[in-house]
């Protein structure tokens, strides 16, 4: 399978974008969360959509392993790419997301929202310790509520100004739509 176009107008709406290089906790990242850049390099939206392009097959083929011992729905596969894009695929891979859909099916059910919800911390980079994210409360919430079918997200626009996304406050913004 391949993310959909409303797979990838719900990544970019929740990874949020920037044409201009930012630091990330790995170092400096570009365009819709793609990592590994020099500081200062700046890059088109066209640039940054082909980065995206491009960064999306690693994350659709640890879904797709997924998928080959369980059928996922369209809208469920987006939702687990977006949710593999945000924390890696080795930790996609061993996340109790993953076992949960291995052992019993796609089905939604509160044990996988429970378990989708398990990735909401990230670290305070003054104190080290992990902590509970809004932002990624909120994302969690948007990709479950996608994957179970309960999102409206033809009814978003990839700029919905409603979404609590930080902007990477560098004046580069990407074009969202």
């Amino acid at each position: 399978m391949k993310t959909s176009s409303e797979g990838i107008a719900l990544i970019k709406r929740l990874e949020g974008c920037s044409l201009k290089a930012y630091p990330d906790a790995t170092g400096y990242s570009i365009g819709y969360g793609h990592y590994g850049v020099s500081a200062g390099l700046v890059i088109s939206q066209e640039e940054a959509d082909m980065l995206l392009e491009g960064d999306l097959a690693r994350f659709e083929a640890a879904v797709n392993r997924l998928a080959n011992i369980t059928p996922l729905s369209q809208n469920q596969f987006d939702a687990l790419v977006c949710l593999s894009y945000n924390i890696g695929t080795a930790n996609f891979q061993n996340s109790t997301v993953a076992r949960l859909i291995r052992e019993r099916g796609a089905a939604p059910t509160a044990g996988l929202r429970t378990a989708w919800l398990l990735w909401i911390k990230s670290r305070n980079p003054q104190t080290g310790a992990l902590e509970v994210n809004q932002v990624l409360v909120h994302r969690r919430n948007e990709e479950y509520d996608h994957y179970s079918g309960n999102d409206n997200l033809k009814k978003k626009t990839a700029d919905d100004s409603s979404s609590p996304v930080d902007s990477i406050g560098n004046g580069y913004h990407c074009n969202l739509k």
